[in-house]
């Protein structure tokens, strides 16, 4: 009986030998694969960290889809979030309650921005319903509003109402 528990003592050990060794460093055993293994795809929303350049134009952001990062807005007396997305040439934005945040079929496009300019500021004018915003206790109107490309990763809209500004930062969410 002794026999078979030095045999088994002996077989844990050098199991845990060569597993603390094959860690450290590649052996015989730990090296079996030479195959290159590529790393899994990027998720969709993953940010990337590209700079704007000032020869940018709207259309570098093609097909962008930013959104509020959870933010909450009063939009004519109604609590919502807020998505931007890029399409040729506007910004167009959507706006969604607690009840269709997470169902896409049923959101509201009630703000869409023509876009003009060059560089990294587009000056923004309304071309369908005018919302206005309470964002920080202050009403804010979209009928006055500058988007500024910050990086490749957000992009923010300052709206203005009166002689105050609102600003708001949207965070990329996909590609």
């Amino acid at each position: 009986m002794r026999k078979y528990f030095n045999i088994l003592l002996v077989l844990v050990v050098v199991l845990a030998v060569s597993m603390v060794a094959c860690k450290k460093a590649p052996t015989a055993v730990a090296n079996f694969s030479t195959e290159e293994v590529s790393p899994p795809p990027a998720p969709s929303d993953e940010v990337k960290n590209e700079t704007v350049k000032p020869e940018d134009t709207i259309d570098t952001f093609n097909g962008r889809v930013y959104n509020s990062g959870g933010q909450k807005f009063n939009v004519s007396g109604e609590i919502r979030y807020y998505t931007a997305s890029i399409k040729d040439g506007k910004v167009i934005i959507e706006t969604y309650n607690d009840s269709t945040f997470n169902d896409k079929n049923n959101s509201e496009k009630d703000m869409v921005f023509n876009v003009s300019g060059s560089g990294t500021s587009y000056n923004l004018t309304p071309e369908s319903k005018n919302y206005n915003i309470v964002i920080g206790g202050d009403v804010v109107s979209v009928g006055d509003a500058k988007a500024t490309f910050k990086d490749g990763s957000y992009l923010t809209i300052v709206f203005k109402w009166g002689g105050s500004y609102a600003e708001t930062t949207f965070t990329v969410k996909s590609k």
